[in-house]
């Protein structure tokens, strides 16, 4: 099953995951279109962008 958008929903669940790290969300980038690999990268700006995996179940 391949995951064609990232959802509001997707997005929720990973905010509470980088809140429950102390992550302030302005420094948190999540792209709506998900890749594979998904990957989760330090940006030059220093946000962390966290692309959510097309492949991979998302639980």
């Amino acid at each position: 099953m391949t995951l064609d958008a990232v959802s509001f929903q997707h997005i929720s669940r990973i905010l509470d995951l980088t809140d429950a790290l102390g992550l302030n969300r302005e420094w948190v980038e999540i792209p709506l279109s998900p890749e594979n690999p998904g990957i989760v990268r330090t940006l030059p700006n220093g946000k962390l962008e966290i692309v959510v995996d097309a492949e991979q179940p998302f639980d």
